[in-house]
């Protein structure tokens, strides 16, 4: 079981993860003009925190 200041910092983490995600997704909507290649970065930076997201919440 994990202490309280272990289940905090995750709980931080997850809060960043949610917030990241969330921002990446608004901004590859909002700037549609970008290059294929730049969204297509920022499509697997949002992929990779959700991934991380699925695997923090098995431990909370």
């Amino acid at each position: 079981m994990l202490n309280n200041d272990s289940i905090k910092l995750l709980r931080e983490c997850d809060a960043g993860i949610i917030m990241g995600v969330k921002s990446i997704s608004r901004y590859i909507n909002q700037y549609s003009n970008a290059e294929t290649e730049v969204v297509s970065i920022a499509k697997n930076l949002r992929d990779i925190e959700e991934e991380l997201e699925i695997e923090l919440r098995e431990y909370l």
